[in-house]
């Protein structure tokens, strides 16, 4: 099933695959169109990046004998909502979190050996792209699987309320130094493009956080 644009919610496209909604986000579809002006190549092997760590998820997910209720496609991210179970232990949860990041890494390890051994400079720039996006994943940042990961151990020793405001203020300490980092690195790299998806990442982050 296919549906178009819905303006309330700013999604241009939903299917339904085998009972699981795929919600394509008009901001995606804007900002993709802009990165692809300035750098196809890059950009593409970002996204493809970016698609691999969620398949690492979703990979776990149905391992684990969960199920995806909704995948919606952002401007800057991937959001995958599964069906909640009360029964879902903490070692699956944090097993499917890891999956993203482990995934990437696993791919860093392969190209960057590819590219010694064959010397081929895509695998060098897709090698890194995965290093990035699983290093980052990794962090302990409310909206990233390390926040999540964090939040688990948090909420071990504290309550709910307690653990979020903990994780939040840890959120913001690791956001704005970064965040601003990387405004000048990307001054001082003439407009790297990598930087570029990277900062505006990273102030999504920030206004989901907030």
């Amino acid at each position: 099933m296919i549906n178009k644009t819905d303006n309330n919610t700013g999604e241009i496209i939903k299917l339904k695959i085998l009972n699981c909604n795929i919600n394509l986000s008009f901001y995606f579809v804007a900002v993709s169109t802009f990165f692809l002006i300035i750098d196809q190549k890059c950009f593409l092997l970002t996204v493809f990046s970016s698609l691999i760590h969620e398949i690492g998820h979703i990979f776990a997910i149905i391992n684990c004998g969960e199920k995806i209720s909704k995948i919606k496609i952002n401007a800057f991210s991937i959001d995958i909502e599964q069906n909640y179970n009360y029964n879902t232990s903490e070692k699956k949860e944090l097993f499917i979190l890891l999956c993203g990041p482990i995934t990437n890494l696993s791919l860093f390890l392969i190209f960057i050996i590819s590219y010694k051994i064959l010397n081929f400079n895509i695998f060098k720039i897709f090698s890194i792209q995965n290093l990035i996006i699983g290093i980052l994943n990794l962090m302990p940042i409310y909206s990233l699987d390390g926040g999540q990961i964090l939040l688990i151990f948090l909420r071990r020793r504290f309550n709910v309320n307690v653990a979020d405001k903990i994780l939040f203020i840890i959120s913001i300490i690791f956001i704005l130094p970064i965040t601003t980092l990387s405004f000048f690195l990307i001054i001082k790299s003439n407009f790297n493009f990598s930087l570029l998806i990277l900062i505006f990442y990273l102030i999504s982050l920030f206004l989901k956080n907030g």
